[in-house]
């Protein structure tokens, strides 16, 4: 499923942050200082992975493997605040730096109710001379990522 055209978004983005808008209703499940890498490859796939980084959203104490002694709470709050998913993606419109981008249909995710579904997300980039943004506009809120490749 390669893109027919190579899209200017194509690499890898660290997020900066997530902003939402006057009628988001919304809970910030992202927190204020947010994490996450989001990458568009060549082939036409796309992987994304968010978290909050603060601590009350981060419980120290559950590791990998998961096991019975960790806290069922825990996890539930690890797992409210952070967000994985892959499959593919396609262009919709490209006009160089800004188009409609769909992720999806989603093949692997962490939250099972997205296999299979695809967004659609307006995309900009914006250039300065020392980095490329990409904004990503959804349902309520804008996801701001830094290109760092």
């Amino acid at each position: 499923m390669k893109p027919s055209k190579l899209p200017n978004l194509l690499g890898s983005y660290s997020m900066l942050n997530v902003t939402r808008t006057s009628n988001s209703t919304a809970p910030n499940q992202w927190g204020n200082a947010p994490t996450g890498l989001l990458v568009y490859n060549p082939n036409g796939y796309i992987s994304v992975n968010m978290a909050a980084t603060e601590s009350e959203y981060r419980p120290m104490t559950i590791s990998w493997p998961p096991n019975s002694t960790q806290p069922h709470e825990d996890w539930v709050i690890a797992a409210h605040h952070a967000m994985s998913y892959a499959g593919h993606f396609t262009i919709e419109e490209d006009n160089g730096d800004t188009g409609v981008v769909h992720h999806g249909p989603i093949t692997v995710a962490s939250v099972p109710s997205m296999m299979g579904t695809t967004m659609l997300r307006d995309y900009e980039l914006i250039r300065t001379e020392e980095v490329v943004y990409l904004a990503l506009v959804g349902t309520g809120s804008t996801i701001w990522w830094t290109k760092i490749d």
